[in-house]
């Protein structure tokens, strides 16, 4: 599926460079990392929620 995704959405602004590293999806059992969405939760549970309304991830 998300290789079938990529096809449709690879040419979205961000879409490549977030969910298509080395240029295709992620093969069956390959390690996939997203350290922008890690960021995002990291902010998250730092500031106890607060980052989800106010400040950058807002």
């Amino acid at each position: 599926m998300w290789a079938k995704g990529a096809k449709t959405l690879g040419s979205q602004p961000g879409y490549a460079q977030t969910f298509m590293p080395e240029g295709r999806a992620p093969h069956a059992g390959e390690r996939f990392r997203n350290p922008g969405a890690a960021r995002t939760l990291k902010a998250i549970a730092e500031t106890k929620g607060r980052a989800f309304y106010d400040g950058e991830v807002a």
